[in-house]
């Protein structure tokens, strides 16, 4: 069996350095999950009674598609979530299925939202919730 010359063998092993490199360069250019995605819960509170606010948010290039519910003693409300995601700002659309439609600007953090809401009875109400 023939040795490959020298010349050769160098020219293959810089061949597979790059292939190796190249493969690890593109496993580091993908985008790291959004401090926005996830599930996260917190309270609420009206003027008659308490709830609990469920989102599971997910981050496409910072446009913000989600779902929830809105829980309180008497009622589970369904909620269809859309908004933006400029770090660390969040800015929602929530439309609670059978309400007037609600805004929240806020702002995420590894561990919280903390924002405000108004709409459909609410009025700049304070709410934070965190990963669940």
């Amino acid at each position: 069996m023939n040795r490959p010359d020298p010349g050769t063998r160098l020219r293959l092993f810089g061949l597979l350095t790059f292939l190796v490199l190249a493969c690890a360069a593109g496993d580091a250019a993908e985008p790291a999950m959004s401090l926005a995605e996830g599930r996260w819960i917190g309270s609420i509170t009206g003027d008659a009674q308490e709830g609990t606010l469920e989102w599971t948010l997910s981050d496409s290039r910072g446009e913000i598609h989600g779902a929830g519910t809105l829980s309180t003693a008497t009622a589970s409300v369904p909620l269809t979530i859309e908004g933006s995601y400029s770090p660390p700002n969040l800015s929602l659309g929530i439309q609670p299925e059978g309400f007037e439609n609600i805004t929240f600007a806020g702002t995420v953090s590894e561990r919280t939202i903390k924002g405000r809401m108004t709409g459909a009875g609410l009025i700049n109400r304070t709410v934070t919730l965190e990963r669940w």
